[in-house]
């Protein structure tokens, strides 16, 4: 008996170890299952509304509602776990220059919340609201899921967008004037 129960364990140690190599191959083959995968697909967000203007700026944001060309209100919240990757990615975009102004509003229950992920993630070096609750977007934009990216131009809503890959939500900004906020956005 002692040996059927030696030769039982041993072969479901085996089919285990079998288990782990075939996930591991399938996630060499899928990309969006490898450590590191950004998401390339940019997704129009229908909540926002499109066209509106805000009655008021937060003083960290106001350039953005002055700005001539496109102008970027990235949407982060302390409660997502995309949005640590995002601000990260932000944070790394910085040294790059990006090509559209960026401002950032964090959604988060308590102001200590919203100015740790700015301190964590070094977001400093850009115009940072700490929106408790997300009332300012939310009241404003109608702006409620992130991270999202809303496209303003001259403080006005032209776009807006669910995303995951900053580079991705760039390219779709500079691209934005030919299309309808209704595309989604592929970047290879």
């Amino acid at each position: 008996m002692t040996l059927f129960l030696a030769i039982a364990m041993l072969v479901m140690a085996a089919a285990i170890v079998l288990l782990f190599a075939m996930m591991g191959e399938l996630t060499a083959r899928l990309p969006h299952l490898s450590v590191g995968y950004r998401d390339p697909v940019v997704r129009p967000l229908p909540e926002v509304h499109i066209g509106a203007r805000a009655t008021r700026w937060p003083d960290e944001l106001r350039d953005l509602a002055n700005d001539e060309g496109p102008a970027c209100l990235v949407v982060l919240s302390t409660a997502c776990a995309t949005c640590g990757d995002v601000a990260e990615q932000l944070a790394e975009h910085l040294s790059r220059r990006s090509r559209v102004p960026t401002g950032i509003a964090v959604s988060c229950a308590d102001r200590r919340a919203g100015e740790e992920l700015v301190r964590r993630h070094d977001l400093s070096r850009l115009p940072v609201y700490v929106d408790e609750r997300g009332e300012w977007v939310g009241r404003e934009f109608g702006a409620r899921t992130s991270p999202s990216g809303l496209v303003l131009r001259q403080g006005v809503v032209d776009a807006a967008y669910v995303f995951g890959d900053v580079v991705a939500l760039e390219k779709a900004i500079s691209d934005s004037n030919n299309r309808s906020n209704r595309e989604e956005v592929i970047v290879t």
